[in-house]
């Protein structure tokens, strides 16, 4: 490895025990132990070493350590040997220019860069998660819009009858058991987001459209079509699921 300190993600200069091993010429796990023993004997060397990870080149996950200049310097205190003086001097030339390059102007000028950018970005995404949640909420009112319409012009009429008020009659869980129930009876089918009788039960008289009036949120005026169901659609309808129950308890 050519570089033998880094610049660690807090800004300060760092290398890491897997350097110290291949310049001092030592097996990466006697280094390890090293900063283990240092560990647990040298009052506030925590804050001088951080446990790592790395990929060994069988795509295994190890253990490393992460140190600043200090730790650097205990570890490395009792290293021996015939060029163990000139691998010191080696690493403290290294931590000195990166923390030369962590001083300069250029450095600091790039570093507010960086931090304003991400300030940026985060703030550019919160405007976007909010612009999304007002999209969300603006299409919900237009959703809302003409069935509160629906509700006080079509719901209220006494001539007719939704699906919603068929469905609670005939003892339906829901407004989509009852369309499901007719469908595959061959009574309706949708079209345009609309429920209509199909040929055989069209013109009949059952049903009805009623055509409800609303304003878009941005004023725009508009109208929406319903069916729903006459008096005798409603008799239709009961003698249908009446039928349909009596043969299914035979």
């Amino acid at each position: 490895m050519d570089e033998l300190v880094f610049m660690g993600g807090n800004g300060q200069a760092m290398t890491n025990s897997l350097l110290v091993a291949e310049r001092f010429g030592k097996q990466h796990k006697h280094v390890i132990q090293a900063i283990k023993d240092l560990e647990t004997s040298a009052e506030n060397s925590a804050d001088l070493f951080v446990e790592s990870e790395y990929s060994d080149s069988y795509g295994r996950t190890q253990k490393m350590y992460l140190m600043n200049r200090d730790g650097f310097s205990l570890l490395v205190m009792g290293f021996t040997g015939k060029d163990a003086l000139k691998f010191k001097m080696d690493f403290i030339a290294a931590f000195n220019k990166m923390e030369s390059y962590l001083r300069s102007e250029d450095y600091i000028l790039e570093r507010g860069r960086e931090i304003l950018q991400k300030r940026l970005q985060a703030a550019n995404q919160r405007v976007q998660m909010l612009e999304g949640r007002v999209e969300v909420q603006q299409e919900h009112i237009r959703q809302l819009e003409p069935k509160a319409e629906y509700t006080d012009e079509v719901l209220q009429s006494p001539n007719t009858y939704t699906f919603t008020q068929m469905a609670k009659e005939l003892d339906f869980r829901g407004v989509s058991n009852l369309t499901d129930f007719l469908k595959k009876k061959g009574i309706i089918f949708r079209q345009s987001g609309r429920w209509m009788t199909t040929a055989d039960y069209s013109g009949r008289g059952y049903t009805k459209t009623r055509t409800v009036s609303f304003d878009h949120s941005d004023g725009r005026p508009d109208t929406t079509v319903y069916t729903v169901w006459t008096e005798p659609g409603r008799q239709f309808l009961h003698r249908i699921c009446h039928s349909h129950r009596e043969e299914a308890t035979r």
